[in-house]
C-alpha cells in the first residue's frame, strides 16, 4: 500500500462568541494533504482527538472520535465536543483549564475507518478563555495565595437582616481531634499589642449582642482558650462585667490547676479600689455561701501566731489574742478536770480525776465508770441521782447485791407524799422528752403512768390497781378485776368472750368513738387475715360462709364457700390496693370492674334511656339528647363598606352572638370552628343597602367558606332581570370534621363601593348541629 503522508494544519477557536455562557465547545480546523503535500480534496475521512493533561503522553482528560469530509481545497472543521462524535470519554466542560499545562493528539483513518495514524501532539499555547472563564466564578480548592495589601484582602457583607443572615461559615465533617472549621492566625512572633488571630466585632450599643459568641451542642466547651504563659481568656468591661458566668443545673465557674507541684493559686482576685476583692452571696432560702476543701488562710487582719478570729458587728474579721476576747488559759496535770484557781483568771486542777475510761472523785486509780473513795455520797430531798453501769453488768443500769436484793422507797404518811421509780427519756441535747412512772398514789392506789413532764406525779394513768384488787387499763376507778377503756388486741392466740346478759344479741361489743377492730397478719406472703361468718346446720355440720378476706397479695375479698378454710372460698367481691372493685373478676382494671350484667333500678330507668350524672357524678337514667351545639348574629352592629373588586370577610361587625356548646367563635377573625363531627345546617342572610348594578350576576353576593373554600353564595336582596336573582339567603346542610373552619364574607365586583343593610334582619347567620 502506498504510505500516505498527512498534514494537518489546525487553528483551534474560542466558539462562546454570541453565547451567555460558554457551550463547552472547541471549534478545530485542519487541512488534509499527502506525502508530497497535495491536498485531499473531496474524501471522507476519520478524526480522533484526544486533550492530555500537564504533558504531551499525559493522562487522558477528554477523546472524541468524529467522520468529516473536506472540501476542494482540503480544509475541514470540526466542533470538539459537541453531538455526533463517538467513542467519547470525559468532557469538555469537566476539563480544568485552570490548573496545568494542556495538549491536544491528532489521529487520522484516510479512509474513514477506525485505522487510526498518530500525527502528533501538540501543546495548547492558550487556555480556552470562556471554558477557563465559566469556572473563574468558583474557588479551585485548596485555594492559598498571598498579597502585600495594607488593606482587608477578603471582605464579604451580607445585607440581609433576618436572624440567619450570616456574612461568612466555615464547616467541616471531620470527627477527628483538633479539627478545626475556621482558624485566623497571627503569624508574627512578636505581634503588636492587642493583635488578635480572631476578632468578633459587634456595633450594638445597648445591652443586646455578642462580640463572640461559641456554643456546642453537647458537653464540650463553647469557647476554649489556650497559651503557654499568657492569658488563656481575659474578660475586660470599663463599667460592667469583665468575665460573667452562669449555669442553670450545672456549676457557672471551675478553676483547675491539673500540676500538683505547682505552687500557683488556682483563682485569685484584686481590687485597686475600695471595694472587696470577692464577694460570695447565696440567694438560697437556706444560704451556703462559702466551702472549701482544705485550709483558710486569712492575712493583713493582724495575724500572728496562737491567736483567734473574731468579728464585729458587720462581721469583719481580725485575728486578736484569746485573752483579749475573755478567754482564759492554764496549765494543770494530766486527766484532772480543770477548775477556776482562786484568783478567777487561770485554770487549776479540782478533785475530779479522769483518765479517758473511769472517773474518781477522791482518787486517781478510778476502778468504775464512777468511782468516790475517801467519803460519802449524799443525795438530798427533791434531788434526783444517776447511776450508769459498769461494762460487766451487761443490760442492768443499777445492781443491788444483797441475799434478797430489795430496793424500798419510803414517802411521809402526810396524804402529801409519793413515792415513784420513773423511766425517763431525754434527746441528745438532755431535755426531756417523756417518761414512765411506777407510782404509789397518796390513796394508796399504784399507777403506771405516762407524761411529757419532769414530775412523776403528773405521769397521766395508764394501768391503775386498787388495794381491793381491781385493775383498770385506761380507766382510773376499774369496777372489775380487769377493766379495759379503749380496744384490746390478741395476737395469734383465740380469744372467747362470753355475753353478758345486758348485751342481748351481741357475742362482743366494742363501745368507742370509732369502734375500731384490727386482724394483723405476718408479712410472710403465705399468712392472711379473714373474718368468716359460719352457718352450721343442727348438728354443728358446716353449710356455708361468707368470709371478709386480706389476700396476701394486699387485695380484699368478700368471697363464699362450703369449705371451713375462710382462704379458699370464692371471690364474689375483690377489691386491689389501688382502689379498683372487681364483681365477678379477680384483675379489677377500673374503680368498678363488672364482669357480667349491670342493673341500676332508682327510678328513673325506662327503655332507650342512657346512664348520665350530674355535676357531682350522681348517676341516673335520662332520655337521649343530642348536646346542644350552635351559633348565630341577628344583625350587624357597625356599618360594612365594601370595596370595590373585593371579599370582605364580616368579622366584629356581628351583633347579638348567641352560641351555645363552647367558645367554637372568634369575633377578631370571624372564623367558626366545628367543635364535633356531625350534620350541621349552616345559613347567611345578607340584604344590600345601596342600589343594584345593572348586570353581572357575579357582581354582589355574600359567601359561605369552609376552610377557604366558598361552599354556598346568597345574591342581592333586589332581583335585576336577566341577570341578578332575588336570593338574600345561602344555606348549606352537611356533614362537618371537627376542626372545620367557617366564615362569612360580602363581595362584589362593581366599579364604587358597596354597603350592607344594618337593621336586626338584613344580614344574619345560624350554624346548627343537627346529629351527630
Amino acid at each position: 500500500m502506498k504510505k500516505i503522508l498527512l498534514l494537518i494544519t489546525a487553528v483551534m477557536l474560542l466558539t462562546a462568541e454570541g453565547y451567555s455562557q460558554a457551550p463547552g465547545i472547541l471549534n478545530y480546523q485542519g487541512v488534509a494533504r499527502n506525502s508530497v503535500g497535495n491536498v485531499l480534496v473531496n474524501q471522507n475521512i476519520t478524526l480522533r482527538l484526544t486533550i492530555r493533561n500537564n504533558t504531551a503522553a499525559g493522562p487522558t482528560v477528554y477523546q472524541e472520535s468524529r467522520a468529516v469530509t473536506t472540501n476542494p481545497f482540503g480544509l475541514f472543521n470540526v466542533q470538539v465536543g459537541s453531538p455526533g462524535a463517538s467513542g467519547v470519554s470525559g468532557t469538555v466542560t469537566g476539563v480544568n483549564w485552570a490548573v496545568g499545562a494542556k495538549f491536544i493528539q491528532v489521529e487520522i483513518d484516510p479512509n474513514g475507518g477506525s485505522t487510526f495514524i498518530n500525527i502528533g501532539t501538540a501543546q495548547l499555547a492558550s487556555v480556552p478563555y470562556s471554558l477557563f472563564a465559566a469556572a473563574a466564578g468558583d474557588f479551585i480548592l485548596p485555594f492559598n495565595k498571598t498579597q502585600n495589601d495594607n488593606g482587608t484582602l477578603f471582605k464579604i457583607t451580607n445585607s440581609g437582616t433576618n436572624s440567619g443572615s450570616t456574612a461568612l461559615e466555615g464547616l467541616t465533617n471531620s470527627t477527628a481531634g483538633s479539627a478545626n472549621a475556621l482558624i485566623g492566625t497571627v503569624t508574627s512572633a512578636a505581634p503588636g499589642g492587642f493583635s488578635a488571630g480572631v476578632r468578633g466585632i459587634n456595633n450594638g450599643t445597648g445591652g443586646n449582642g455578642i462580640g463572640v459568641y461559641g456554643s456546642q451542642a453537647g458537653s464540650g466547651w463553647g469557647v476554649y482558650g489556650t497559651t503557654p504563659s499568657g492569658i488563656g481568656v481575659n474578660g475586660n468591661s470599663s463599667s460592667g462585667t469583665g468575665v460573667y458566668g452562669s449555669s442553670n443545673t450545672g456549676v457557672a465557674g471551675i478553676f483547675t490547676i491539673s500540676n500538683s507541684a505547682s505552687t500557683a493559686d488556682a483563682l485569685q482576685a484584686n481590687t485597686s479600689g475600695t471595694g472587696w476583692a470577692a464577694t460570695i452571696t447565696s440567694s438560697n432560702a437556706t444560704p451556703s455561701a462559702l466551702r472549701t476543701t482544705g485550709g483558710l488562710r486569712f492575712t493583713g487582719i493582724n495575724e500572728a501566731n496562737n491567736r483567734i478570729l473574731t468579728s464585729d458587728a458587720s462581721g469583719n474579721a481580725t485575728w486578736k489574742d484569746a485573752a483579749a476576747v475573755g478567754i482564759v488559759t492554764g496549765s494543770g496535770i494530766l486527766n484532772y478536770v480543770s477548775k477556776w484557781t482562786p484568783d478567777g483568771a487561770t485554770l487549776g486542777n479540782s478533785q475530779i480525776f479522769d483518765d479517758g475510761n473511769n472517773v474518781g472523785v477522791g482518787t486517781i486509780t478510778p476502778s468504775e465508770r464512777m468511782h468516790v473513795y475517801g467519803g460519802r455520797l449524799l443525795v438530798q430531798n427533791n434531788n434526783p441521782i444517776t447511776v450508769l453501769p459498769a461494762a460487766t453488768w451487761v443490760d442492768e443500769d443499777v445492781r443491788i447485791n444483797s441475799g434478797d436484793a430489795q430496793l424500798a422507797l419510803y414517802s411521809l404518811q402526810d396524804g402529801l407524799s409519793s413515792g415513784a421509780i420513773s423511766f425517763k427519756e431525754v434527746d441528745g441535747t438532755g431535755a426531756l422528752t417523756n417518761q414512765w412512772a411506777f407510782q404509789r398514789r397518796t390513796d394508796g392506789s399504784f399507777d403506771i403512768g405516762f407524761g411529757i413532764g419532769a414530775d412523776p406525779g403528773a405521769a397521766t394513768s395508764v394501768i391503775k390497781a386498787l388495794s381491793n384488787g381491781n385493775v383498770g387499763i385506761g380507766i382510773t376507778t376499774p369496777t372489775e378485776r380487769l377493766n379495759v377503756n379503749g380496744r384490746l388486741l390478741v395476737d395469734n392466740s383465740p380469744i372467747t368472750v362470753l355475753p353478758a346478759a345486758m348485751w342481748s344479741d351481741e357475742d362482743i361489743r366494742i363501745n368507742s368513738v370509732d369502734a375500731q377492730l384490727s386482724l394483723y397478719s405476718l408479712q410472710n406472703g403465705v399468712g392472711s387475715g379473714a373474718i368468716s361468718l359460719k352457718e352450721v346446720d343442727g348438728t354443728g355440720n358446716l353449710t356455708n360462709q361468707w368470709a371478709l378476706k386480706r389476700q396476701t397479695d394486699g387485695s380484699f375479698d368478700i368471697g363464699y364457700g362450703t369449705g371451713a378454710n375462710p382462704g379458699v372460698v370464692g371471690s364474689v367481691i375483690r377489691t386491689l390496693s389501688n382502689g379498683n372493685v372487681g364483681i365477678g373478676t379477680t384483675a379489677p382494671t377500673a374503680k368498678l370492674d363488672v364482669a357480667g350484667a349491670f342493673k341500676l333500678a332508682d327510678g328513673t330507668e325506662g327503655a332507650g334511656k342512657v346512664l348520665t350524672s350530674d355535676a357531682a357524678g350522681n348517676a341516673s337514667w335520662q332520655d337521649f339528647i343530642i348536646p346542644a351545639i350552635h351559633m348565630s348574629a341577628a344583625s350587624t352592629t357597625a356599618f360594612v363598606t365594601v370595596p370595590p373588586s373585593t371579599q370582605t370577610n364580616i368579622t366584629t361587625q356581628w351583633g347579638a352572638l348567641d352560641e351555645a356548646g363552647g367558645a367554637n367563635y372568634n369575633p377578631a377573625t370571624g372564623e367558626y370552628t366545628i367543635p364535633v363531627t356531625g350534620y350541621y345546617s349552616v345559613f347567611l342572610h345578607m340584604e344590600w343597602n345601596d342600589p343594584a348594578p345593572s348586570s353581572g350576576a357575579d357582581l354582589i353576593f355574600g359567601q359561605i367558606t369552609v376552610n377557604g373554600t366558598g361552599v354556598a353564595r346568597s345574591y342581592s336582596s333586589t332581583s335585576i332581570a336577566g341577570n341578578i336573582p332575588a336570593a338574600a339567603h345561602a344555606q348549606v346542610e352537611r356533614n362537618f370534621n371537627a376542626g372545620d373552619i367557617i366564615r362569612f364574607s360580602a363581595n362584589q365586583n362593581t366599579s364604587g363601593p358597596m354597603n350592607l343593610v344594618q337593621n336586626s334582619n338584613a344580614c344574619k347567620f345560624g350554624i346548627h348541629l343537627i346529629h351527630r
